[in-house]
């Protein structure tokens, strides 16, 4: 949808501006800020809960509570930690009521892993990259929800420390301790893996 605003004036209206707009009743304004964060906010969901069903309606949760907030012409210091702030929350709350039902965090997203239904036509490299991402969605899938969530703000989303302690409300010192434990859990949960592909070139 396009509105009075072109595509060159948006990128140079910041964040906070469109929120503002949001808030005078610019519905254009808030398609902006959807453009801007859809698919960042998607990634970060879908890593968090491991569904992309899940993660899907996690992002429109989202979105919708932003443009509520909007209504209510809330003040926002750092509109990006915050929006990221809101999809934490919501995944937390989701995978908490997994853990209430007992069902399963982790499960291989069947849209999101590749699958191959003829191999001939699919070249070795991309095979070994579909299962290098499964295997390394299956890693972060198995981490702490505390440590999964620096983990993919950190170093898939490159946030810096001091935005992810806006975000999951802790300290820098927090956000660096958790960050080291998942990397070092990573490397445990994917060593197999990685001798694997030594053994292979050998």
């Amino acid at each position: 949808m396009r509105g009075e605003m072109g595509n060159t004036d948006a990128e140079s209206v910041s964040d906070l501006e469109l929120f503002e707009k949001t808030s005078d009743g610019d519905e254009d304004a808030f398609v902006q800020i959807v453009h801007r964060y859809e698919d960042r906010l998607y990634g970060f969901l879908r890593r968090m809960v491991s569904d992309s069903s899940d993660a899907e309606d996690l992002l429109q949760q989202t979105f919708l509570r932003v443009y509520k907030k909007s209504l209510d012409h809330c003040r926002i210091n750092s509109f990006s930690s915050w929006i990221f702030t809101v999809a934490a929350n919501l995944a937390r709350d989701e995978l908490r009521r997994r853990a209430r039902i007992g069902r399963r965090t982790f499960t291989l997203d069947d849209g999101y892993a590749e699958t191959i239904a003829d191999k001939k036509a699919v070249t070795v490299e991309k095979v070994a990259y579909s299962e290098l991402r499964e295997r390394v969605d299956w890693a972060v899938g198995c981490l702490n929800e505390t440590y999964r969530a620096v983990f993919v703000l950190r170093d898939i989303e490159g946030m810096s420390y001091e935005e992810i302690a806006m975000v999951l409300k802790i300290r820098i010192g927090t956000v660096k301790s958790r960050l080291n434990r998942a990397r070092l859990k990573l490397r445990v949960l994917l060593a197999p893996y990685i001798k694997e592909e030594s053994a292979d070139d050998m």
